[in-house]
């Protein structure tokens, strides 16, 4: 108990250690500033301070921090929103969100501007073995050009048996923008390897009882099976902005977006109680389920913004959107383009800063 108590006030005072010393601020000005690309989705993105202040430090689990989820079991394993959220994404979509909100998007990266170079560690543990970290580094290579690498890791054991979640994230990003901040450049490319596995539940629940067995240590109706969710992605998107807000009044601005993203999903099962799939196809001895996704899609968005005297924005865009899709499982094996059009309005309050 006492090493326990010893190690929590070390860890206590060293994360006080780093947060006190800022190193995000260089003697009167700010250091590093970000910006994410849904801020550009509303038009000209402003670079915003880094919060070093501990408020949500605590929220560690992504299972907290995007909206209220309901899970099986420990981080990492399989979770959905409590209150379901449509999806507002164009196109196809093929469905596979079992681990998906451990998965990092392009709308999820920050780039960066910094006057030095930026590193952020970032470690939690806890009971059950769950550990989350993540390493973030970034530097401006030149002053309109910055660039970083991100790696991600999530690992847990679980409370039962066969319930352990192993992710791993690793990402690099590229950020330019012009001298005149007419035209803007992002970039990054995207690795996820998420694997988790399954247990198929309890056999009984003898082990709620006083006398039960130790639930570490209880029978599960699978004992072999695992899921698994593998994408690599590639992303470049462009700004050129044709007027600005400062000399005409309002932002004409067009984009330009390429993106290409692999998925591969996965569950196996060699050993599994035949009793417990109702259905069985192509084997009876093994479980072994694959689906495979490529994307390719480019869009083209034309967007008008006007500043309103209270620091907001007031703005319509127009976009067309293309797709290739190449969709394969078991014996289907797909290839299929999409085109559409879309238009929004939009309203966007000024982003304050902490």
């Amino acid at each position: 108990m006492a090493k326990k108590l010893l190690f929590l006030l070390f860890g206590i005072l060293w994360c006080t250690n780093l947060f006190a010393q800022d190193s995000t601020s260089v003697g009167k000005g700010v250091s590093v500033k970000n910006f994410s690309e849904r801020d550009l989705h509303w038009g000209n993105a402003e670079f915003i301070s880094l919060d070093t202040s501990f408020i949500n430090f605590h929220t560690y689990s992504l299972l907290y921090k995007n909206g209220y989820h309901i899970g099986v079991g420990n981080l990492g394993l399989a979770a959905q929103l409590l209150f379901p959220i449509f999806d507002t994404t164009i196109g196809f979509r093929n469905g596979q969100i079992l681990l998906d909100k451990y998965e990092t998007t392009n709308r999820d990266i920050n780039y960066y501007q910094t006057k030095s170079p930026y590193t952020e560690l970032n470690l939690v543990t806890a009971a059950q073995k769950e550990q989350v970290f993540s390493f973030i580094h970034s530097q401006n290579i030149t002053p309109q050009l910055n660039a970083g690498i991100e790696y991600k890791r999530i690992g847990s054991e679980g409370y039962y048996p066969r319930q352990k979640a192993n992710h791993l994230t690793f990402l690099g990003f590229v950020g330019f923008q012009s001298k005149n901040e007419r035209y803007r450049l992002i970039s990054n490319v995207i690795y996820n390897n998420l694997r988790a596995e399954a247990n198929g539940g309890l056999i009984n629940d003898s082990i709620f009882s006083a006398s039960g067995p130790n639930r570490q240590f209880a029978d599960v109706r699978l004992n072999d099976a695992r899921n698994g969710s593998k994408n690599t992605s590639i992303h470049l998107k462009q700004f050129l902005n044709i007027t600005k807000s400062e000399t005409a009044g309002f932002l004409t601005r067009v984009s330009h977006t390429i993106n290409y993203r692999k998925n591969k999903y996965s569950f196996k099962d060699n050993s599994a109680d035949r009793s417990f799939f109702f259905h069985q196809f192509r084997d009876s001895l093994f479980t072994n389920d694959s689906t495979l996704h490529n994307l390719f899609s480019t869009e083209g968005e034309l967007l008008l913004s006007k500043p309103l005297n209270n620091g907001a924005n007031l703005g319509l865009a127009g976009s067309i959107t293309y797709q290739n899709n190449q969709f394969k499982q078991g014996t289907i094996d797909s290839v299929f383009n999409y085109l559409g059009f879309s238009g929004r309005g939009f309203y966007k309050a000024k982003a304050s800063e902490l």
